[in-house]
């Protein structure tokens, strides 16, 4: 355990979770993107240790979202072998230590004998004390329990109170520290709620600025730090990638604005970050085209941005002159008949057709945020296949430079 400076500034979580649990998906919950890849059934999406940072209130968050585990029994020596691999990338993928881990499990499913078996195995890797000092439970599918909760009557703290067995143990053990999530809530404000909910958990639990980290964290950091002081070009992407990322946040949470003022101003902040970062670039390219594929990107990313600031700027501009326009129109018509008997009649058919309008607005609003999802959902796997493999160098360079201490533990089911 070491004790962090920047507990304010950025909270760093590792989840931890059964396949089809929903952790990629509770990933996108707090980072409030679609960053991971996510799906409702019990396939595997995540194959791999992957990560993503969001800006939430001046405070950067860094999700670090681990593959499944207690899929299978940890019976044999490869099984163990291959969830010590992914630890490993976890360790290596945030080498500063992590606020907190966030133990992801279905409220509508049991705490299977797989899941116990797994996190008693987590503790042979991070001490005994790793669950009650810096574990977080995070119940899933918040929306089944509420529909539920119309026939059970119980609320989530009284649902928590009935548990009994090893749930019952595990929730003792996390000082009963734990959080009910609706992954797709549509609500904004039950969206947000939810989550200050969960990470004022999380800030509570990291009040002293404490971090997990142990010997294999200190080693992994210091390779890290050995690599950016050799190769300038990965300190150069790594920074370039965390920029893009905080971009196509920016950029995606313009979605949820209702008015297009405000919309197009959100876009502007993101076209001027992009155009920002391609300058950096330029400045500090080794020259050696290294990074002309994220170049490449990032210009992508402004042009798309900018085509949609041209597409919305249009449209706020059609509104202010329809708007004036039917002003005009409403001014004078109730001049002409204010002395008419059929003035309440003839109003009436205009509010009728103003009705329509908004009808066929609000149908104009939807496609355009349907559109708008399409494209940031095409920028999210470009980026993400060009910072898989700018990860996958950058992981692989750590992980071979580092003996891990607990690799011994595999030789046990040898």
């Amino acid at each position: 355990m070491q004790k962090s400076e920047d507990s304010k500034s950025c909270v760093d979580l590792l989840l931890l979770g059964k396949t089809g649990n929903g952790k990629s998906a509770l990933g996108n919950t707090i980072l409030r993107r679609k960053a991971f890849k996510s799906c409702g059934s019990t396939t595997s999406i995540t194959q791999t240790t992957s990560y993503e940072v969001s800006q939430l209130g001046g405070r950067s968050i860094k999700v670090v979202d681990g593959p499944g585990i207690g899929d299978t029994r940890l019976d044999t020596k490869l099984a163990v072998a291959e969830v010590i691999s992914e630890i490993t990338k976890a360790i290596a993928g945030n080498p500063a230590g992590y606020h907190a881990f966030l133990i992801v499990l279905k409220v509508t499913k049991r705490f299977t004998r797989e899941e116990q078996d797994a996190l008693a195995f987590l503790k042979e890797i991070f001490g005994e004390n790793f669950v009650s000092d810096f574990c977080i439970i995070v119940m899933t599918c918040g929306d089944v329990f509420e529909k539920e909760r119309k026939f059970t009557g119980l609320s989530f703290k009284e649902w928590c109170a009935d548990q009994r067995g090893p749930f019952r143990d595990l929730m003792d053990e996390c000082q009963d520290r734990i959080a009910l999530i609706d992954n797709f809530v549509q609500d904004k404000c039950r969206r947000e709620k939810q989550l200050n909910n969960l990470l004022n958990i999380v800030d509570k639990l990291s009040a002293g600025g404490n971090r997990y980290r142990d010997i294999n964290f200190s080693m992994a950091e210091e390779a890290r730090r050995r690599i950016m002081r050799e190769t300038k070009v990965v300190s150069i992407r790594e920074t370039a990638m965390r920029e893009l990322s905080l971009i196509l946040q920016k950029f995606q949470s313009s979605e949820d604005c209702e008015e297009d003022a405000t919309r197009l101003k959100v876009m502007d902040a993101a076209y001027r970050r992009a155009e920002n970062l391609c300058t950096s670039l330029k400045v500090t390219d080794p020259g050696d085209g290294d990074v002309h594929d994220l170049y490449k990107m990032i210009s992508c990313v402004k042009t798309v941005i900018w085509d949609q600031m041209q597409f919305n700027a249009r449209s706020l501009e059609d509104s202010k002159i329809t708007l004036a326009g039917e002003k005009e129109t409403l001014a004078g018509r109730y001049e002409t008949y204010k002395d008419d008997n059929d003035m309440v009649i003839r109003l009436k058919r205009r509010e009728t057709k103003g009705e329509k309008g908004k009808h066929e607005e609000k149908l104009s609003r939807e496609a355009e945020l349907d559109n708008h999802k399409k494209i940031t959902a095409v920028l999210e796997t470009k980026y993400r296949e060009l910072k898989e493999k700018h990860d996958e160098g950058v992981l692989t360079q750590i992980i071979s430079g580092v003996s891990w201490s607990f690799r011994s533990i595999v030789a046990r089911f040898a």
